[in-house]
């Protein structure tokens, strides 16, 4: 998959819209230096459980997909082909004292 990561904006966020990439790219992307290299095994995590889910589409969003040296947290949005896949409660995980919000919906 290639990826369409556009540059930041001059404020230090992506452009609005949607942004396709592959998990590598991603990680390439976003999980790099001191603070951010601690989510990558956490990026892995909610990939390969969106895979083994057959999750349709995962969102990132929040203050990790910018160029902040250090994000406030990981939010993410899964969305599952059907309602009855969706887990009975929402996950929350505490990633090197950062808070991670994992939302799922069909």
């Amino acid at each position: 998959m290639p990826t369409s990561i556009p540059e930041f904006t001059d404020q230090g966020l992506l452009p609005p819209g949607v942004h396709l990439c592959s998990g590598s790219d991603f990680i390439e992307r976003f999980c790099t230096g001191e603070k951010r290299q601690d989510f990558s095994k956490a990026i892995v995590d909610i990939l390969d459980f969106a895979a083994a889910r057959n999750v349709r589409y995962v969102f990132v969003g929040g203050s990790f997909v910018t160029n902040k040296e250090d994000p406030r947290d990981l939010d993410v949005v899964m969305v599952l082909r059907r309602r009855e896949d969706i887990p009975t409660k929402n996950e929350r995980l505490l990633i090197a004292g950062r808070r991670t919000d994992i939302m799922f919906c069909s």
